[in-house]
């Protein structure tokens, strides 16, 4: 039983906006949606998603069902699976998605069609992920809403593995989840002041280059022609 980066978590929300967000998703889709919020598992019960006031963070499975309820299912892409499967791969796939993590949520990349890079909603953060792997859900990722990942079934590319991750969760740890997202959050960190420090030595490097031209710039001295009696200092 495996559990890997890449499979898709479709919850239906217990809040009042669940009902009016399914409403939305039906009409813009004209398909009726049975799920008002998508994220991405990373590994075993360690899964990413975007939320208005966190933006894309990390959490584990039982945290994500104590907040959405039980209504839930999971799907796969195969392609996708065939590579993430292994344990190293997989990984690295996750280490990708680590370069959204702390991205604001914005309406916006749905409604005005926003491009979606620096913000997100649950759906195009999900989507623009497998979009890194070539895995497209239908339409640009700035509009996938989270009924296109439940229409994802209708294709053979995609399998239901909702009860895999069922027989998995009704076992599981969580005490390894969280200290593996603390290195997650650890390794983000890391990379955020590296980030840091690359931008400080770029600017650096743009503003030696512009001084570098400045000076290049400057009146060449010429030799001083002779101009015979003129020249003479007349103090000798």
């Amino acid at each position: 039983m495996d559990i890997i980066f890449g499979d898709v978590l479709l919850l239906n929300g217990v809040g009042k906006l669940s009902k009016p967000n399914k409403i939305f998703q039906t009409k813009r889709r004209k398909n009726e949606a049975a799920y008002s919020h998508v994220a991405l598992c990373l590994g075993p019960n360690i899964v990413a998603h975007a939320m208005p006031k966190q933006g894309v963070h990390i959490v584990t499975f039982e945290s994500i069902l104590e907040e959405f309820g039980e209504d839930w299912m999971v799907i796969r892409n195969k392609t996708l699976a065939a590579t993430a499967k292994d344990s190293v791969v997989g990984a690295e796939y996750a280490m990708d998605a680590l370069y959204h993590l702390g991205k604001r949520y914005d309406l916006l990349t749905i409604f005005s069609g926003k491009k979606a890079d620096e913000s997100f909603v649950c759906s195009n953060f999900v989507a623009a992920c497998l979009n890194t792997h070539n895995i497209k859900v239908g339409r640009t990722a700035n509009d996938v809403l989270p009924v296109d990942f439940q229409l994802c079934l209708e294709s053979d590319e995609w399998a239901d593995v909702t009860s895999e991750h069922k027989g998995f969760y009704k076992y599981s740890c969580n005490d390894y989840a969280e200290q593996q997202i603390e290195t997650y959050y650890q390794i983000w960190n890391n990379a955020k002041s590296l980030a840091k420090l690359y931008e400080l030595a770029r600017k650096f490097d743009e503003a030696h280059k512009r001084l570098d031209k400045i000076v290049g710039y400057q009146p060449v001295e010429l030799e001083q022609p002779d101009l015979g009696f003129w020249d003479t200092d007349l103090r000798k």
